[in-house]
Parts: structure tokens; C-alpha cells; sequence
């Protein structure tokens, strides 16, 4: 068994054990839950059974992430890691450097494959405390967190997955066109809104992620009209992104 095996075996034994947690801290909370709204004579009941139903809703959602981890797990091997390894180190550098200064491109990063999967089938990139009722990140209501050409190295470095334990794919970068001055200039504080491509298929510029994940990302992206296109591999996006962002009718804006 080899070092890639190895850890394969052990992140599943410790995932296992997450689940069957997550799934006590579950039926814990659900009970408290049926309780509450069972009982309205309880004092501050409205209140009460709002805060314990957000709380179902938050062990909810941590159990479907791991169960949603344990589905796409697999063995990694050296040519994974060393892609994610390559693009982690330069990547960020190399787009800087094919980027003007002037490029109001804007960067979401997704660190979990199933996410991007979840994101394609909707069709939108939302607020989780639109999408989930609470937040689970820096997004607030009807704004998503993105960077920007001067900032991408945060998203590459924490929240494209690239960094992730060997037996789970990297996640992907959603390259977005703002859609007014408004969001440029939101931009630079690292919030826009709420992305709805589906609608606006011309907003969502590429999706890269690594070698690995680009085949099943055109297949969830057919559920919402994304153009295969529009699916890069970290390198071929550099190798074209003077090519798209020349073509792009951006207005006034530069890309």
C-alpha cells in the first residue's frame, strides 16, 4: 500500500467517524427542535424556536458536507498533488502578469468539488446566508465574497481547495465579469452580488479547476446552459485569457 493509499484509508476511518457525530449532533438538535414547537406555552417560544431551527439547520448542512466529502474522496496519486502543488505556487503570479492593472475581473473561489457541482445545478453563485438562512463564510445577504487581480492570491491560497488532504480533488475558480460600475467599485472591498449565470450566462467568464475535475465540471455545467468553452484547466486559462478578455464586450470597463 503506498503513501497515497495510506492516507486514503486513514481520512476515510476519521470521515467516517465525522459523520456518525454529525449525525448524533443531528438527531440532538431535531429533537430540541420537535420539542420547542411542540410546547408554544414556553417562555420567548417564537424566539426560541427560531434560534433552534436555525441550529437544525446548520447540523444539517454539516452532515450533507461530509457525506458530500465521503462521495467524492479518492485515492490521489503524485501527478494530483504535484498539479495542485504547481498551480498553488504560480498561478496567482502568472495571471497578475497577464492581467492589466485595469481588469475589473472578479474571483470566487469554491475549496470542495461538491460545491461546484451544487453551484452549476443551481446555475448561480448566492449568498449562503440567502441560500442556507446563515452564513457560513464572509458572503452577507445577496453578496458573494470575490477578489479582484490585486487580491486573487487569497482566494488561490485558502479557498480553491488547493491545499486540500491528497485523497479529496482541489475545488474550482469562478472567473466573473461585474455587471455595472457599482460592482467594480464593490469589487475592491471583495463583495459583488449574487451571480445568477443561468440568467446571464455572459456574467460568468470561465470555471478552471485542475486536470482532474474538468470532464464532470462541463457535465454539471450542462444543467444550466454553461458552455463546455467556458472550462479551463488552470494552464489553458492562462494560455487564453489575453484572447477572451480582448473579445469580451465589456463596455467601458477593461478587463
Amino acid at each position: 500500500m503506498n503513501r497515497y493509499e495510506q492516507e486514503y484509508q486513514k481520512q476515510l476511518e476519521l470521515l467516517e467517524k465525522q459523520i456518525e457525530m454529525a449525525k448524533i449532533s443531528y438527531e440532538k438538535a431535531k429533537a430540541k427542535y420537535e420539542t420547542i414547537k411542540n410546547d408554544p406555552s414556553i417562555n420567548n417560544w417564537e424566539r426560541k424556536l427560531e434560534a433552534c431551527e436555525k441550529n437544525l439547520k446548520v447540523k444539517i448542512y454539516a452532515l450533507s458536507n461530509l457525506i458530500d466529502q465521503q462521495e467524492f474522496m479518492r485515492v490521489g496519486s503524485e501527478e494530483t498533488e504535484q498539479e495542485k502543488i504547481n498551480v498553488y505556487r504560480n498561478f496567482s503570479k502568472e495571471l497578475k502578469e497577464k492581467l492589466s492593472k485595469e481588469s475589473t475581473l472578479c474571483f470566487h473561489g469554491c475549496s470542495h468539488i461538491y460545491r461546484v457541482k451544487a453551484i452549476l445545478e443551481q446555475g448561480q453563485i448566492s449568498s449562503s446566508a440567502d441560500r442556507l438562512g446563515f452564513q457560513t463564510s464572509y458572503d452577507v445577504d445577496e453578496q458573494v465574497s470575490v477578489t479582484t487581480r490585486s487580491s486573487i492570491d487569497v482566494t488561490m491560497e485558502s479557498y480553491v481547495g488547493l491545499t486540500s488532504n491528497s485523497s479529496f480533488p482541489a475545488g474550482a475558480l469562478f472567473v466573473i465579469k461585474p455587471k455595472d460600475e457599482q460592482e467594480v467599485e464593490s469589487s475592491k472591498n471583495l463583495l459583488i452580488g449574487n451571480i445568477d449565470f443561468k440568467t446571464n450566462p455572459e456574467r460568468l467568464v470561465a470555471i478552471i479547476s485542475t486536470s482532474e475535475n474538468k470532464k464532470r465540471i462541463i457535465e454539471w455545467g450542462k444543467a444550466s446552459g454553461v458552455l463546455k468553452e467556458k472550462v479551463y484547466t488552470f494552464d489553458e486559462f492562462l494560455n487564453v485569457v489575453d484572447e477572451i478578455t480582448e473579445n469580451m464586450n465589456v463596455g467601458k470597463n477593461l478587463l
